[in-house]
């Protein structure tokens, strides 16, 4: 009877302890909004993973293995090395005379593959450059290449960009961190190696070298070239960006060219259609039944214009990747779109729910339909989050954005610049991304003391205690100034650079597309030159391997 008095006794105590929590829990809804805390149950989806997915589908420089070859890799013969670096290279040049010598400098040791399987005494040393992704062993086993190395009897060499990958000067990202992270330390990291390489064998003092790059580190072996002429003898560049662009609007509106080229003009009519009437919708009381469809998270707030960006860029980044895909995936599109009887907003928004909504348990761990337990996260402080520095800062994401808003820019704004929307100053894909949504996104994300966590505070783009009070869109413009006026932008080149551009990149906007050491090649996209010489491909293309082969050739047989 007295074990009974006492459970009794206990479970009354608990039941007031549940009911304490609740009224806390009441109190908590009325103060805060109800919706917001109850997406903070909810498992979010990322619309960029998937996103990411596709890009790397085109990219198989950056994941490994060659498309036609992923099943014939051996790499017998590749070993990982590491290298003691300076984290910072140009210490003694802040310091006074007197101080050098006292100076202590931080090392750290950057990763690096090398591959002497065709190396022959007397052969040059031939260097994939990395860039901003973790690099694999393939590219020193197959691929162009490789192909060239091992008719040159080439030592072949892949460095890791610091910052990405294993190669990390710093064990975190915050901003004292990230000081060290620009194109300028990473070429001085190039040059040391280069160096190290030389001295450290003796059948490699005298050895010439052949750089190779692909998107930004192809615009780091022309950039380099440039800035050390005589640390190497020749390199070839494929889709590299040249010019830094803080608004690059060019390049959503060339992604739009190509979905008319691969998948017909009804079709691209129809996609701009039903973007506008995307934006429409969002405008209207309507806006609630259409993000109920799209199961969006309950926090994105229509009158946010920040939110109604980041919406639209992470929908227009996502036809950006399609577009770079093979024309089948294009055309898939396409016919959904332009089928007899559908309305392009119908259309488009059943494309998107097909795409990034979960279709079955095993996507993503949840049942189909509108349940209580995820959402799609389409807002800016979800796109906010994807740069934190509390998140998975190895997947190299903040530190590209870390330099893109420092160095580059590269934006992909959908707003024309001038304001006016014509014929000859369109907007794309519903024209609601311009600049000041990437301002903003770079001052949030980096802006000292900030946390990087999601804040339940919806702004505007005109809020004035954002961007307003710390980076200007001067700042912006001035930050892509500075690195024209260190690079020259689409002045100054080598002329023992050889550039290659697919037709069908939208990157080409800012690279080299003429001059006599300039190749560009109908019906491709972004670095689709890198693989091997091969039936598969066009004629054109395969002549155009050549020709950078013989390039290659002639500037080493120039230095002999």
């Amino acid at each position: 009877m007295i074990k009974l008095r006492t459970l009794i006794k206990r479970l009354a105590k608990q039941q007031q302890l549940l009911l304490l929590l609740f009224m806390v829990l009441q109190q908590l809804l009325m103060w805060e909004n109800t919706t917001v805390f109850a997406t903070s149950t909810q498992q979010r989806i990322n619309p960029y993973e998937k996103i990411s997915k596709l890009q790397l589908k085109n990219r198989w420089w950056m994941v490994g293995g060659e498309h036609n070859k992923r099943g014939n890799y051996s790499g017998d013969f590749v070993q990982e090395m590491w290298l003691t670096q300076n984290v910072n290279h140009f210490i003694y040049d802040l310091l006074e005379e007197g101080n050098r010598n006292n100076s202590s400098q931080q090392k750290w040791m950057m990763r690096y593959y090398v591959n002497s399987e065709h190396y022959e005494p007397g052969g040059p040393i031939f260097i994939m450059v990395g860039g901003e992704w973790e690099i694999q062993p393939y590219l020193l086993s197959q691929g162009h290449f490789n192909d060239m190395a091992r008719q040159h009897s080439a030592v072949m060499f892949y460095t890791e960009h610091r910052f990405y990958g294993k190669s990390w000067p710093k064990s975190a990202t915050s901003l004292d961190d990230l000081q060290y992270l620009n194109v300028l330390q990473a070429l001085e990291d190039l040059r040391y190696f280069i160096k190290y390489q030389k001295s450290s064998r003796n059948d490699l003092s005298n050895a010439h070298v052949v750089l190779v790059g692909a998107s930004y580190s192809g615009s780091m072996v022309a950039w380099f070239m440039q800035l050390y002429p005589h640390e190497a003898n020749v390199a070839w560049a494929s889709s590299a960006p040249l010019l830094a662009k803080m608004d690059f609007y060019e390049f959503m509106t060339l992604t739009m060219e190509v979905i008319q080229q691969k998948g017909g003009v009804e079709c691209s009519k129809g996609l701009e259609e039903g973007f506008e009437e995307l934006h429409k919708v969002l405008s209207t009381t309507a806006s609630k039944e259409l993000l109920y469809e799209l199961q969006t998270c309950s926090d994105f707030d229509t009158s946010s214009e920040l939110d109604i960006s980041a919406f639209f860029n992470a929908l227009g980044n996502y036809f950006a990747a399609v577009a770079q895909l093979s024309g089948k995936s294009v055309t898939k599109f396409c016919q959904q779109l332009t089928k007899k009887n559908t309305k392009p907003l119908e259309a488009l928004v059943k494309h998107i729910k097909e795409t990034f909504l979960p279709h079955s348990e095993d996507e993503y761990g949840y049942s189909k339909g509108h349940g209580q337990a995820w959402c799609l996260d389409l807002s800016f402080e979800g796109t906010k989050l994807l740069f934190s520095e509390y998140g998975d800062v190895y997947n190299g994401d903040r530190c590209w954005f870390y330099q893109t808003c420092h160095e580059f820019g590269w934006f992909a704004t959908t707003h024309h610049p001038s304001g006016v929307n014509d014929v000859t100053h369109k907007s794309v894909f519903g024209g609601q991304v311009s600049l000041k949504f990437f301002q903003n996104l770079c001052q949030q994300v980096f802006q000292s003391g900030h946390s990087g966590r999601r804040r339940r505070k919806t702004a505007t783009m005109a809020t004035p205690n954002m961007a307003n009070d710390g980076l200007t869109l001067q700042e912006l413009y001035s930050r892509a100034e500075k690195t024209n006026h260190m690079f020259g932008g689409l002045t100054n080149i080598s002329q023992n650079v050889i550039f290659t551009h697919g037709r069908l990149d939208p990157w080409r906007a800012v690279g080299m597309q003429h001059g006599r050491n300039v190749l560009l090649l109908d019906g491709y996209g972004h670095v689709e030159d890198l693989g091997s010489i091969n039936l598969q491909d066009t004629v054109e293309m395969n002549v155009a391997k050549l020709k950078v082969a013989a390039f290659i050739n002639k500037a080493l047989r120039d230095v002999n």
